[in-house]
Parts: C-alpha cells; structure tokens; sequence
C-alpha cells in the first residue's frame, strides 16, 4: 500500500509504504520486562533528581549569594553559564532550505524543550529554579543572571512600537 500524505504547506509532501501490518495486542510482562523496569526505575530517578535540584536551589536561595558561587563548593556538579538565549529563533530546519522558527538551543542544556524555556524565563534576574530537559533524563539547576533588555523593552520590540 502506498499513501501520501499532504502537509500544511502545498510543496512538503510525504509517502508512506507498508511493508508490513501487525495486529494490535496487548504483549506478555515477560516480553517487555526489562522495559517496564527501565521506565520504573527512570520514573523514581526523575523524583530523586527533582528533589537533589530544589534542595540545590534552597540552599543557594538561604546563601543569598551568587548560584555560581554556592554550587561550585558542592561536589559533583558543575556550574555552566550559558550564552544569552531566546526562546525561539529563526534557522534551517534539518533537511529543509527555509528558515524556521524553533526553540532555542542553549549551551550546556541537553534538549532544552518548551517546558524549559518556560521555567527559565518565568525567572526573575538573581532568582534560582529546577527544570528538566525535553526527555526529561536531565535535570537542572537554572539561574537568571540577568537579561539584555527589561521585559518591557522586549515586548515593545516584538509589537514593533
């Protein structure tokens, strides 16, 4: 069987070929054991880490010093400060000519997704927070240092004022 599958844009077309049909069922603990089990065990994970980064970010709060400054004391972790970031820009798309808006990469951040970016710019400048990463297989400390522009600024350049 062969399908085709239009886009949102008239020229991006897609096929699809079947080389084969399975039947929907419901498979035996014994077959995907070793899954269930890595996803248990990544689920608890994720809690653990959650739980070492706020109490990071409770101590560098009651340090009322600079995350950077607090963090480096602690073993085991290690302080990035990324370049200035947005949260979307403009570029190619893999495999595509034009340009796009998508989220920002940001250094030192493993798949930073939209609930990342989310957590970093509801910061105020000098507040700290926790956020994972897209997969949510990383967990972070996030930190403003501080912003290029005020918030208000920003918003008058993206409404053109």
């Amino acid at each position: 069987d062969l399908h085709s599958f239009p886009t949102r844009r008239s020229s991006d077309l897609y096929l699809a070929w079947r080389v084969e049909a399975t039947a929907e069922r419901v498979p035996k603990l014994e077959e995907i054991r070793q899954q269930v089990a890595t996803a248990w065990k990544l689920r608890g994970a994720r809690k653990l880490a959650r739980k070492e980064a706020e109490r990071l970010v409770a101590m560098v709060r009651a340090a009322g010093k600079p995350m950077a400054e607090v963090l480096t004391k602690e073993k085991g972790y290690n302080v990035i400060r990324s370049d200035p970031f947005s949260w979307y820009t403009v570029g190619p798309v893999p495999g595509g000519r034009e340009m796009r808006i998508r989220l920002s990469q940001v250094y030192g951040v493993d798949g930073a997704g939209p609930a990342f970016m989310a957590a970093v710019f509801k910061l105020e400048e000098g507040q700290t927070g926790v956020a994972m990463n897209h997969a949510q297989t990383k967990c972070y400390v996030i930190g403003l240092a501080g912003r290029e522009q005020s918030q208000g600024a920003m918003h008058q350049d993206f409404r053109g004022d």
